[in-house]
């Protein structure tokens, strides 16, 4: 009534029946599309103490240095992104309120100096994000992502939305992974979200095979 126009479920939290619930609900009070938003295969930051369970943060300041392992390590990435990595990269943590920069590249972790501390912690389950750079062993959809697909078919939702949209074969692949499973239920459309320089470079081409 108060014109919400459409109802977005963000799928990186919960699982499927709850989403589920969700969509009930909306739908039992208004005719409003439904919105997934996949969350995608993003790169996270990982800090369980290794083989305890236990997960920690950990107080940063300016200029302060922290070393960051890949999937392993008591401060880890969930990806192994190292081969793309190299000293002068920039990367963001927690919607860029956290900056650092590669100092040091060696074989398993790199070390990272601290530009913009934030609110001075390191936590799990951080977000982060390399400007300008495509991560080759980052896979486009995670295994959670497939299953939501097949969810969201078999509910009939209007809207498929991707998250860190880079190039159009991300929205490609979408729209394959779709097609390959759709058995007769009508396709969703996709919303594509641009949110680093990289999407900003390849919007015409995104914007084309939307």
């Amino acid at each position: 009534k108060s014109g919400m126009a459409a109802g977005r479920i963000n799928t990186a939290y919960a699982t499927i029946p709850e989403y589920k619930q969700r969509i009930d609900a909306l739908r039992a009070i208004a005719k409003i599309p439904i919105v997934l938003d996949l969350k995608g295969a993003q790169i996270r930051l990982m800090t369980e103490i290794s083989g305890s369970g236990k997960r920690n943060k950990y107080g940063i300041g300016v200029d302060d240095q922290f070393a960051a392992g890949f999937q392993k390590g008591d401060i880890a990435f969930n990806y192994d992104i190292s081969k793309e990595l190299f000293p002068g990269d920039q990367i963001f943590f927690e919607n860029g309120t956290i900056i650092t920069v590669v100092a040091e590249k060696k074989e398993r972790y790199i070390l990272l100096k601290v530009i913009e501390a934030g609110d001075g912690y390191i936590r799990h389950g951080m977000g982060v994000n390399v400007p300008g750079k495509m991560f080759s062993d980052v896979p486009r959809l995670s295994s959670k992502d497939l299953g939501v697909i097949d969810f969201a078919l078999a509910e009939n939702i209007e809207y498929i939305a991707i998250s860190f949209v880079r190039e159009s074969e991300d929205v490609l692949f979408v729209k394959r992974e779709l097609e390959k499973r759709s058995r007769g239920f009508t396709l969703p459309k996709i919303i594509a979200k641009i949110e680093d320089p990289v999407g900003i470079k390849n919007l015409p081409d995104i914007i084309e095979d939307l």
